[in-house]
């Protein structure tokens, strides 16, 4: 668990490192149903992270990659320009592509592997990105790992 944990906060300070708009990344669980883009999903948040001090977003696919599931909270991807979603998009390519080839193996040879698959039964990580406030970078909701007869907002 602790493996896992460290591997996470690598990740999500690469995340944020990458990251160069308003918003930061949060690793959280999505359903087991198969994921295609433009699916949209409701994730439970951390009201003290959230910008608007929310507990639950609704957020679209954009991307898949190799290890991630990106979602986008509608919110604020919807306020985007067509310019805007873009770049970001192509960030996300980016980043996907420098975990996978160079962080990715360097966690894995210092730490170990994390569960795979996961909870919801898919080996790729679900990362959901919202505005979040000044100072956040990130977080993980180590809740999300069990089922909800378990943790109630997993």
């Amino acid at each position: 668990m602790a493996r896992k944990k460290k591997i996470v906060r690598v990740l999500l300070l690469s995340l944020a490192l990458l990251a160069s708009f308003s918003f930061a990344p949060v690793v959280a669980r999505r359903t087991a149903e198969a994921a295609t883009i433009g699916a949209t999903q409701d994730f439970y948040v951390e009201p003290q992270y959230d910008l608007y001090g929310r507990s639950q977003v609704s957020a679209t696919l954009q991307k898949i990659t190799n290890p991630f599931y990106l979602y986008v909270d509608n919110n604020w991807w919807n306020n985007l320009s067509y310019d805007q979603r873009q770049n970001i998009l192509d960030k996300f390519y980016n980043l996907s592509n420098g975990f996978e080839r160079n962080i990715y193996p360097k966690l894995k040879d210092t730490w170990g592997e994390e569960r795979r698959p996961g909870i919801d039964n898919d080996i790729r990580v679900t990362v959901l990105v919202h505005p979040m406030r000044a100072g956040v970078g990130g977080y993980f909701r180590s809740g999300d790992e069990y089922p909800q007869t378990q943790v109630k907002n997993s």
